[in-house]
């Protein structure tokens, strides 16, 4: 028989950070990973595009895009598990909903990327079906705006739940000495 026991019972059953020194920790290795995969994504498609497009010319530049990206998936896989961690532990919504967001972007530019792979000579440097693969290529800069756009506002939520701990009160009803320590 199946349990009609809501999900929010079960929660109490994640494991809790025992010391001040481990949720320093994982505050910190959180944010570690968010400024490699976000900072460096937006180094890179910011500035680094920009310069390879005008020394390389524009295709050759996207050689190495194929490349980076692969990797910047790679990234993003591993900082999205390790921001599980911190949901799973602070069990904020907003920062679950920004993290579903990210994860649901990154499954779809991971689909993207393998079909804009598909089109790709590297021998040759050529694109086959020049027409389809810019419109995935929109799709893909599409899709990682907004995954991008997602990171931000996780960046914020993490922030000020790290210092606060909610949304909902974090300055009302609470003693200054308690928002001070």
């Amino acid at each position: 028989m199946r349990s009609v026991a809501p999900c929010h019972l079960y929660w109490p059953m994640l494991p809790s950070l025992p010391t001040r020194l481990a949720q320093a920790a994982l505050h910190y290795t959180t944010l570690i990973a968010w400024s490699f995969w976000i900072g460096g994504f937006s180094f890179y498609f910011g500035v680094v595009i920009r310069v390879g497009g005008r020394v390389f010319g524009d295709s050759s530049q996207g050689f190495v895009t194929q490349g980076v990206t692969w990797w910047l998936n790679i990234i993003a896989v591993i900082a999205l598990s390790l921001f599980s961690i911190h949901i799973a532990i602070h069990r904020r919504i907003f920062l679950g909903l920004t993290w579903i967001i990210m994860v649901i972007a990154q499954g779809v530019l991971f689909v993207l990327h393998a079909q804009l792979d598909h089109r790709i000579d590297a021998a040759t440097q050529s694109i086959r079906d020049p027409e389809r693969f810019a419109t995935l290529h929109e799709w893909y800069e599409f899709t990682s705006a907004i995954q991008w756009l997602a990171a931000m506002f996780f960046l914020a939520a993490f922030m000020w739940v790290s210092r606060y701990g909610s949304f909902v009160r974090p300055l009302i009803g609470r003693p200054q000495a308690a928002i001070d320590e």
